[in-house]
């Protein structure tokens, strides 16, 4: 069964709240995310009015990021769980902060968040019994990263959509680069595939992309 209906998009507003759900439950103003952290319980975002979040931390037990500017934003999320599991966040307008616009959950099977989000290695469901379950981490995307890669000024390590020469779209990661401002290139190899392959990619060439998310 699929979650609630999601807000329509806002793709460079920041995020301001994160929001708890039952399954079967309705709001047009939160974006929700997918797959569920409980038996019907989803995890969702508002993007209001209020302070702007710029951090987001995962807490177990009595964690406490108080002293590190951050705030409690969910109950706990893994009740079925050994250990509690709670949301944190650090808001406002910093010098030097850039505002999260975009959440997403990735399962422990995916391999790759998609370009610009910086994915929490700590699980929302760490422990959980009955059987394999795949551990499910929250990931974040700020305004400055979404900018970096829609500019294609990407650096080293970071990945892209790639159109290899059999018109295969890839993720290349980016290993080495040349040149400077719209003269920029990037050496890239296709995630997975043997460094053979690896080529140059101009930075206006139309076959790189960011990634799709």
């Amino acid at each position: 069964m699929s979650g609630p209906p999601a807000a329509g998009p806002q793709p460079t507003s920041p995020v301001t709240e994160l929001v708890l759900f039952q399954e079967g439950q309705t709001d047009p103003s939160v974006q929700w995310l997918a797959p569920k952290i409980g038996d019907a319980t989803f995890l969702g975002y508002k993007k209001s009015e209020g302070e702007p979040f710029n951090d987001i931390k995962i807490g177990y037990n009595d964690q406490d990021f108080s002293s590190e500017g951050f705030s409690k934003a969910t109950p706990d999320l893994n009740p079925q769980g050994t250990k509690r599991v709670f949301v944190w966040v650090k808001k406002g307008d910093k010098e030097g902060a850039s505002p999260i616009i975009q959440i997403k959950l990735m399962t422990s099977d995916e391999q790759f968040a998609g370009a610009g989000f910086t994915k929490l290695s700590a699980p929302l469901n760490p422990g959980k019994s009955g059987g394999r379950v795949p551990r499910i981490h929250l990931c974040f995307k700020t305004l400055a990263a979404h900018r970096k890669h829609e500019e294609r000024n990407w650096g080293v390590g970071d990945k892209m959509d790639a159109l290899d020469t059999s018109n295969s779209w890839l993720v290349g990661k980016v290993m080495k680069t040349k040149g400077e401002g719209d003269a920029t290139e990037y050496f890239i190899n296709y995630v997975g595939w043997p460094h053979r392959w690896d080529e140059w990619f101009p930075k206006k060439f139309t076959s790189s992309s960011p990634i799709r998310c």
